[in-house]
């Protein structure tokens, strides 16, 4: 049920929003002045990356999803084993 305005000051523009999220976004402020874009700005710089992937290390993960597809494992325990841990 979307009944919820949630306006930005900063001349952007209006959302709808459900009750219970405007709820948990309240719950979330830091203090009690905190707008609901701080909120928003601040959840979203936490689930940014600030350090994308390399090629290299794109390469290397499809190689190891490769490798895991082929059969290509070893066992915790049989690692343990081999490095004598």
């Amino acid at each position: 049920m979307y009944n919820t305005e949630v306006s930005c000051n900063m001349g952007t523009s209006t959302i709808s929003i459900p009750s219970d999220l405007k709820v948990r976004l309240n719950a979330m402020k830091i203090h009690q002045r905190e707008t609901y874009a701080d909120i928003i700005v601040r959840l979203i710089s936490c689930a940014e990356d600030a350090e994308p992937l390399s090629e290299t290390e794109i390469a290397q993960l499809e190689e190891a999803v490769d490798d895991m597809k082929a059969g290509r494992l070893i066992s915790a325990k049989d690692l343990r084993s081999e490095l004598g841990l």
